[in-house]
């Protein structure tokens, strides 16, 4: 399966749990992209003394994860056309980077996960 994980937050422990979500899900062979956002994209600077997010970056690198920092929504939406379309429709793709409520969508083959 396809994993993408949107990380729009600096918060450790959200930072942390999301890397953690990435991590099982390249354990079960799944090809998957993180991709930082927002405050998101300031990740390493996100570590506190409960939770190590560089730590956790690291580990998930390490396993075989790519990261991507997005400068913007548009630059989201770029990723998400480029590496997930044409395994969903374009529009799909559009209105998940656009939408600040999204939290996950899954479809046959992908799963797209939101951590705000």
């Amino acid at each position: 399966m396809n994993i993408g994980i949107i990380i729009s937050s600096n918060d450790a422990e959200t930072c942390r749990i999301a890397l953690q979500h990435a991590i099982f899900h390249l354990m079960q062979n799944d090809e998957v992209k993180v991709f930082f956002v927002d405050s998101g994209r300031e990740y390493f600077q996100a570590n506190s003394t409960k939770f190590n997010v560089s730590e956790e970056a690291e580990k998930f690198k390490q396993a075989g994860g790519l990261i991507y920092i997005c400068d913007s929504k548009k630059k989201l939406e770029e990723y998400l056309k480029k590496y997930f379309v044409p395994l969903i429709s374009n529009k799909t793709a559009v209105d998940i980077s656009t939408n600040d409520e999204f939290r996950s969508i899954k479809f046959e083959n992908i799963y797209i996960r939101n951590f705000m």
